[in-house]
């Protein structure tokens, strides 16, 4: 959240605090943030509504998968996993 607020000027941040939190978080890789920013940038700034594929259900899932402790790109890799099982992990906190 930091970076977000950072890139869209609505804090300052240095640069060295950002370098160090991102390369601290092994399960936060570039084109994971780059999902991220989107989804916050078209459900939530934006206010776009959901659609058949991309559900609030998938939106909460997709979110926790990329945040899951491992490698960026098999978090990516989980996601259709993930979405296709019941209801599980879009209910757990």
């Amino acid at each position: 959240m930091l970076a977000y607020r950072q890139r869209y000027q609505l804090i300052h941040v240095p640069s060295e605090v950002l370098h160090g939190l991102f390369v601290r978080q092994h399960a936060f890789g570039r084109l994971n943030y780059t999902i991220m920013r989107r989804l916050i940038d078209r459900y939530l700034a934006e206010g776009r509504a959901f659609g058949r594929v991309l559900s609030c259900r998938n939106l909460a899932i997709l979110w926790k998968t990329l945040l899951v402790p491992g490698p960026p790109l098999r978090n990516l890799m989980l996601v259709p996993w993930n979405v296709s099982l019941p209801s599980r992990l879009s209910t757990r906190s």
